[in-house]
């Protein structure tokens, strides 16, 4: 599992910043769920769970940001209704 972990890792912060670079893009908003999906291809099923990429995040200092949900109209634009809110990491793909 540490191994596992320690590949995550290497590769997350190969392409991802936890804070704005010079080069970076704007600011990726994902889920800790949606994080670990992006290792799916390269790690088996299982090994690392969510609370595994919980802590990966954590420790390498990636930032948490409060997102606005909005209800939607019939045709799929943001009212101004609030339906909820969802805690999301902020990641800075590297260039």
């Amino acid at each position: 599992m540490d191994d596992y972990k320690e590949i995550i890792t290497q590769l997350l912060l190969k392409d991802f910043s936890p804070i704005l670079l010079p080069n970076s893009e704007s600011v990726l908003k994902f889920t800790t769920a949606k994080i670990l999906s992006m290792f799916g291809g390269i790690i088996p099923t299982g090994a690392v769970d969510e609370h595994e990429m919980f802590t990966i995040l954590k420790e390498n200092h990636f930032t948490k940001t409060l997102k606005t949900i909005y209800h939607k109209d019939k045709d799929g634009n943001d009212t101004k209704e609030v339906s909820g809110y969802v805690y999301l990491w902020n990641l800075y793909k590297k260039e």
